[in-house]
């Protein structure tokens, strides 16, 4: 793992599972509720480690003038990552608090380079307010599948629900909704347990022995992203091949788009327009349609005559042709096609 500086976004309570304290200073813990109120709790520099020997715990400070928390920081002792920076935020303190080992996996090909790992606790399966209990590890590699060390969580006696995800920056994910979830959007994500509900981890005092959390960030939560504009359309003419021929008013112009050149298939694309459009402009009018997927197309266009969805025999109708045949059309991406039909009374094979 890359070895990173990372900076607190919430703060410590109290790490002290039954550590001694020598000297207090003030650690201001944002509310999530009110961002502008804050709740002041006396924390002291530890002596000792919180029942552990994996990290050394020192006061760190915000890394913007706009984030006025005093944060504990700490790092690793084990050498192979002790410059990296860690930061947490809890709901317990002293010798209440119990230890959940956690370590989240990055389980795609994808190159996503250097992110800020988040582990987050929640006491609901639905994600929903502020985690209870979370921890922050900047410069974590996502440039292949790989994984934390197994990290510490410090809770009070309680359930939980675990998940951990990645972000770029400072920038906070925004929550949405899957399966009754509250998420974070657009940020590769796993949650302890199977996507139909997250898995409860009971936790008890300081010193019980439980079993460790593995968290797979395999991207089962993102948020599905909109669709690119394509810009491609066409534009078509569209007119009367017999000026005597009658058309009633309120009826559908149906513009078809088919992958062949058979009537009896499932259009890719089923546009219309109302046959007033026709009448008001002389015999003749003009279909813009919206962004379509880049790709050859046969276009057919009919009045619904008897308002019955199908083309029958006498309705005004025909293909784009070529030499007196049906012809494909290639619709490009940001590129709007100009094309014409005729149409003329339909003759059923």
């Amino acid at each position: 793992m890359k070895q990173m500086p990372c900076y607190l976004r919430t703060v410590a309570l109290s790490l002290g599972l039954g550590a001694l304290f020598t000297s207090a200073c003030d650690v201001s813990l944002k509310d999530p509720n009110a961002a502008s109120e804050r709740n002041k709790v006396e924390l002291a520099t530890w002596t000792s480690t919180p029942g552990s020997s994996t990290y050394s715990y020192s006061k760190c400070t915000a890394d913007s003038a706009s984030d006025l928390a005093t944060h504990i920081c700490g790092t690793r002792l084990d050498g192979s990552s002790n410059s990296t920076a860690y930061n947490w935020h809890t709901n317990c303190s002293g010798s209440g608090c119990g230890t959940v080992h956690v370590a989240a996996y990055y389980m795609l090909t994808e190159n996503l380079g250097p992110q800020t790992l988040h582990v987050e606790a929640f006491d609901n399966a639905s994600f929903t307010n502020a985690p209870v209990s979370s921890l922050e590890i900047a410069g974590f590699d996502a440039s292949k599948p790989s994984s934390t060390n197994f990290e510490e969580l410090y809770l009070a006696p309680g359930e939980y629900y675990f998940r951990a995800y990645l972000t770029q920056g400072t920038a906070a994910p925004l929550p949405y909704s899957l399966q009754g979830m509250e998420l974070v959007s657009d940020a590769p994500i796993g949650v302890w347990g199977a996507l139909s509900g997250a898995q409860r981890v009971l936790v008890k005092s300081a010193g019980a022995v439980m079993d460790p959390v593995v968290i797979k960030i395999d991207q089962l939560f993102k948020k599905a992203q909109a669709p690119e504009d394509t810009l491609a359309k066409f534009r078509l003419q569209i007119t009367l091949s017999d000026t005597a021929a009658s058309v009633e008013k309120f009826r559908n112009i149906h513009i078809l788009l088919l992958k062949a050149p058979d009537l009896e298939l499932v259009p890719t694309y089923d546009f219309t327009l109302s046959s007033n459009n026709l009448l008001a402009t002389g015999l003749n009018t003009d279909f813009v349609s919206p962004s379509l997927t880049p790709e050859s197309y046969y276009v057919f266009a009919y009045v619904d005559a008897n308002s019955n969805g199908f083309v029958d025999a006498g309705e005004l109708s025909g293909f784009i042709q070529d030499a007196g045949k049906p012809s494909l059309v290639l619709i490009d991406k940001n590129k709007t096609k100009s094309l014409s039909v005729s149409l003329a009374p339909f003759i059923k094979l």
